[in-house]
């Protein structure tokens, strides 16, 4: 009777402790990942704080011996375009992310609840362009746009990344995946298509706006190699562009730099945090309805 029942604890603690290996583990793995994933906006919030020379210094060090607080107004007015700069950022990323959402809105809610001659055809085509690699069309888009005079100016930048049609995709199957019975509900009231999409659609469409939002801000706030081609004149440089410029007219004064980088990542970081409920919503939300 004793020996069943240390069989019995054994059995018992067997599983316990293996629960506790595999936690340990996979919290192990969370944690070097997370530090990996960490370290380098640490050591540039850290640096933007520091002289040169303790940047440089080996090993780096987290905590600046002096905090350097003049690194943020230096970088601000030693270089007359840095305002502009940001506000070009600002303008390019407010106005793709508006007119983009509102176009994969749109076209995403045609091909999910219209029938029109042609929609499975154009919609086979856009999943087909998604295979095509971006920078194989920037030879094209950059002679369509020499030829209506939009090389070095903002709008040069912006429209033609409207084109992208990833979100038209991503809204498409989000619309699907709605109950029909939302629109007919709508249409027996008397409600028009326009209206129903406007005040029934969207409303339930928040998270999955919201997570194409923040994906494409990001995308278009710290955009470097199609404005590269783009924009010539210092005035039109984005921020991203910009700070890259920055080193070679003062050295490499890694201070500034990182400092200037602090400026870019601001933006992007109180929109996650402000946004990520819905973001984390949308992607659950895709997980469940398969």
């Amino acid at each position: 009777m004793a020996t069943l029942a240390r069989a019995q604890t054994v059995a018992v603690h067997r599983p316990r402790f293996r629960l506790r290996i595999s936690r340990v583990l996979f919290l192990t793995i969370a944690a070097i990942f997370t530090a990996v994933a960490l370290a380098p906006f640490i050591l540039t919030v850290s640096g933007s704080f520091k002289t040169k020379s303790e940047i440089l210094d080996w090993p780096p060090t987290i905590i600046p011996t002096v905090i350097q607080w003049q690194n943020y107004v230096e970088v601000w007015t030693n270089s007359h375009f840095f305002p502009q700069w940001i506000a070009n950022s600002i303008f390019l990323a407010g106005f793709h992310l508006i007119a983009y959402i509102a176009i994969c809105s749109a076209a995403g809610y045609a091909f999910a609840r219209m029938n029109f001659p042609g929609a499975s055809v154009i919609f086979i085509a856009i999943l087909g362009s998604i295979m095509i690699p971006g920078q194989v069309l920037w030879v094209p888009k950059f002679l369509i746009l020499n030829q209506i005079g939009l090389v070095d100016n903002l709008f040069g930048i912006a429209l033609p990344n409207l084109a992208d049609v990833f979100g038209v995709f991503f809204m498409t199957q989000f619309f699907k995946s709605l109950p029909k019975e939302l629109e007919e509900a709508a249409s027996i009231d008397g409600a028009s298509t326009f209206r129903t999409f406007r005040q029934i659609i969207l409303p339930n469409a928040y998270p999955a706006l919201a997570a194409l939002a923040i994906l494409q801000f990001q995308g278009s706030w710290n955009a470097f190699q199609w404005p590269l081609i783009v924009v010539r004149s210092p005035e039109h440089l984005t921020l991203p562009l910009g700070l890259a410029s920055f080193q070679g007219l003062f050295g490499v004064n890694w201070n500034w730099v990182l400092a200037g980088a602090m400026f870019n990542a601001v933006p992007i970081i109180l929109l996650v945090i402000f946004f990520q409920k819905y973001f984390i919503r949308s992607a659950a939300s895709s997980a469940i309805k398969g």
